[in-house]
């Protein structure tokens, strides 16, 4: 089976949606006969971009809110399908799998389709900060691209439970054109140190927090977690990747890396080291479409302290891999179910080996890969599967 994966930006870049990417390609190559990858570039006029560009900054200006710039949603759109068109008639493959629906607005091959997506542009609207600064007629147009793509794609790929929720419900989706595949955890399975975890009461107890967002992945939240621990007297230490705190949340338990990149050696060895030396991983998020740095939680066996929203149900079990609680419970709850958790070891490294288990047997994309795959020989084969 020939398949061309295809994204607008460089799939080999590890940062890239968190490495996802990256991630997704390595698997299709593994798992697939012929993989061909295209990242199509369109045809960025300088002069069109600097036009509609301004004319969208002025507006935005005057209201307050992102308007619809007319290069980014039709012109780009128009000429990455050129490109993706052209591409297939040089490379005919079976199947397309793309993790952006943009190059296929306005394409006209009729190559099957299969779109891999963590969110709906409804979801992004309603949960995401973001999604509040869009104007009406920009939301709008989001929609009618998003819908045109997923209305003409053979199958659609669904991180989580409430993404695939929302493409059936608000956009009348057939389920049988949905696949909810749980994504993996962004690194090698070699590079993964999942030591048996033991909770020592005369040291520190190690909380980290990865996320780029600090107010919306609840960096707040996880120092004032940590304060009521103290009160509790239990010893914490925390460390946060990924975004600078705050002055204001600046406690003498607590050490900040603003940022650590994954294509970079070092860095990625801090990564991993910080992942290793954990007792627990914990984000607060507000909202979270799905949720990459769960899936690394549970890779290293480690326990997670977290809200439940959007995909993270889907990747932690509350009191089997973490502590999973509903957003709005405030932080005195938490800390006493964290304390209850130190207090008897043998809970705690109960549900440190589930986390684990569940990378092993879910959460990973071995997995993921080839659940996909039998989905696509099903879409190809039909007959076969039917028989």
């Amino acid at each position: 089976m020939k398949i061309a994966f295809v994204h607008t930006e460089d799939i080999y870049d590890k940062n890239l949606w968190s490495g996802t990417i990256y991630y997704i390609y390595q698997n299709l190559v593994n798992k697939f006969d012929d993989v061909v990858p295209f990242w199509p570039k369109g045809n960025n006029s300088f002069i069109l971009k600097f036009f509609f560009g301004g004319i969208e900054y002025l507006l935005r200006k005057l209201t307050g809110k992102q308007r619809l710039n007319l290069y980014y949603s039709f012109f780009i759109p128009k000429t990455l399908a050129g490109d993706v068109d052209n591409f297939i008639k040089r490379n005919p493959v079976d199947c397309i799998l793309s993790t952006t629906t943009t190059p296929f607005i306005f394409t006209e091959n009729k190559t099957p389709l299969i779109i891999v997506t963590d969110a709906t542009v409804k979801l992004l609207y309603e949960e995401y900060s973001d999604g509040k600064g869009w104007s009406k007629l920009f939301f709008k147009d989001l929609e009618r691209s998003s819908l045109k793509v997923t209305q003409k794609s053979a199958l659609i790929v669904s991180s989580s439970t409430s993404t695939a929720s929302s493409l059936i419900n608000d956009y009348k989706i057939p389920a049988s054109k949905i696949a909810t595949i749980p994504f993996g955890a962004n690194i090698e399975n070699e590079d993964i140190q999942s030591p048996q975890r033991i909770i020592d009461k005369t040291k520190p107890v190690n909380f980290l927090f990865v996320g780029r967002n600090w107010e919306r992945k609840g960096g707040d939240f996880a120092v004032s977690v940590c304060d009521d621990l103290i009160r509790q007297n239990v010893q914490v230490h925390l460390t946060i990747v990924g975004c600078k705190v705050p002055e204001k949340f600046q406690r003498a338990y607590l050490k900040n890396y603003i940022y650590l990149d994954k294509n970079i050696g070092d860095d990625f060895n801090k990564l991993r080291e910080l992942y290793s030396e954990a007792h627990f991983f914990t984000v607060f998020s507000k909202a979270e479409m799905y949720g990459i740095v769960f899936c690394e939680a549970a890779a290293y066996g480690l326990p997670v302290i977290t809200y439940a929203v959007g995909g993270i149900t889907d990747i932690v079990v509350n009191d089997k891999t973490g502590i999973m609680l509903p957003k709005g419970t405030r932080q005195e709850v938490f800390a006493l179910k964290i304390s209850a958790l130190i207090s008897n070891p043998e809970n705690y490294q109960r549900m440190s080996v589930e986390a684990r288990r569940r990378y092993e047997t879910l959460l990973n994309w071995d997995t993921f890969t080839n659940t996909l795959k039998t989905k696509i020989h099903g879409i190809l084969n039909p007959n076969l599967f039917n028989e």
